[in-house]
């Protein structure tokens, strides 16, 4: 059975604390847009020179200035990301400030450029874990997704850099068209290494491409194929049928016969984001979340302070879809108000991706149930 990544009941106080008292005690630095790999569905990349007719990325001395103020309004947890963040110019330079300010690191990395002089300094001064996007079980994989014929030898030698200097990993796979065959395979991979595995199956449009992409060119898998790929990982996390059928019931349990009266929901995104979470990009804007980059403040024009302000009281006039807040699948949907507006360009409708994949998933549960109980039935 594959690990699930611990909860830190400490961590998890005080980030419920932070919520109610509207402190922004969790955000991401995305250093570049830009990346090593061109991977089909990434919703950020940029060529350089792309990146450069839109901006220049911040110093290392205006990230520091920026970590300053945000630990000073009480941040404590930040996520270093990109594109690929391991391309910043003196990174290694950057995650020390970073570290000396008191400041919990985590790292979003494809892992590619992991190498023994950047193991050795997060074995001296270790960040809270680095998250590794492995994008499949084979370098044939990483040609057709990613276009880099080398990639799972990469990663693979990556991690285990990490892992021999004791550093936390934590593997992301989401199944696309051209990875979602390895998704056993993968899942075998952090089994052997005893390491955590997130296995989204929901895809943003690349929302922030500066070429736009049409909706039927989004390269994920249909909501009814995203739903198999759910099940499947829900199958594997459970290898005992009891615990099994215990988890279809309980799912199936939390979805209701029909929709709610509408009630109209209360102002926001529905998550933490712009209430005690944040994200800077590489310009230096500051935003409730990085899919919507709306709405934000520059902070090569404003405090972090003055800015966070401005973020919160702009975020509280944004309203979720009304459907979704009254949906008999509100329980289980993985939707949020960023993935409204980055399908819709609306955060008042509905993000109709999750609808059909709820609807499938709820029918192969169902399925999945009914062919449990009979084999149940014939055994006894």
């Amino acid at each position: 059975m594959f690990t699930i990544q611990p909860v830190n009941s400490f961590e998890k106080f005080l980030c419920n604390k932070a919520f109610s008292s509207e402190t922004p005690i969790c955000g991401t630095f995305e250093l570049l847009p830009i990346c090593n790999m061109d991977c089909k569905m990434c919703y950020i990349r940029m060529s350089p020179n792309e990146m450069y007719q839109q901006g220049t990325p911040l110093s290392v001395d205006d990230w520091l200035r920026i970590g300053k103020e945000a630990a000073t309004s009480g941040c404590m947890f930040l996520l270093l990301t990109g594109g690929e963040p391991l391309l910043y110019p003196d990174f290694l330079k950057l995650y020390e400030g970073l570290r000396y300010l008191g400041i919990i690191i985590t790292l979003n990395t494809n892992g590619t450029l992991i190498d023994k002089q950047i193991a050795e300094t997060f074995k001296h001064n270790q960040p809270r874990r680095v998250n590794i996007s492995l994008y499949g079980a084979s370098d044939n994989t990483y040609k057709a997704l990613c276009g880099n014929p080398k990639g799972f030898t990469q990663v693979m030698n990556g991690i285990h850099l990490l892992l021999d200097v004791g550093i936390q990993v934590k593997i992301n796979f989401t199944p696309t068209p051209q990875n979602y065959h390895d998704l056993e395979k993968v899942i075998e991979i952090t089994e052997n290494l005893n390491i955590p595995i997130s296995t989204p199956t929901y895809m943003f449009p690349p929302e922030r491409k500066p070429r736009k992409i049409s909706s039927d060119s989004i390269n994920r898998l249909s909501p009814q194929q995203a739903a198999k790929e759910q099940l499947k990982v829900i199958r594997m996390a459970h290898p005992h049928v009891s615990d099994y059928i215990h988890y279809i019931k309980d799912t199936l349990e939390n979805i209701k016969e029909t929709e709610e009266e509408e009630v109209a929901p209360p102002g926001g995104l529905l998550c933490t984001a712009g209430v005690s979470s944040f994200w800077i990009n590489w310009k230096g804007d500051i935003s409730p979340c990085g899919i919507i980059q709306k709405p934000a403040r520059s902070l090569q024009e404003y405090s972090f302070g003055e800015a966070w302000k401005a973020i919160k009281a702009e975020t509280k006039k944004i309203f979720t879809s009304k459907k979704c807040f009254n949906c008999r699948f509100r329980k289980i949907c993985k939707a949020c108000g960023a993935s409204s507006f980055a399908e819709n360009h609306d955060f008042s409708l509905p993000a109709t991706y999750h609808c059909e994949l709820n609807e499938a998933y709820e029918e192969l549960l169902k399925k999945e149930l009914k062919e449990l109980e009979q084999q149940k039935s014939t055994n006894q």
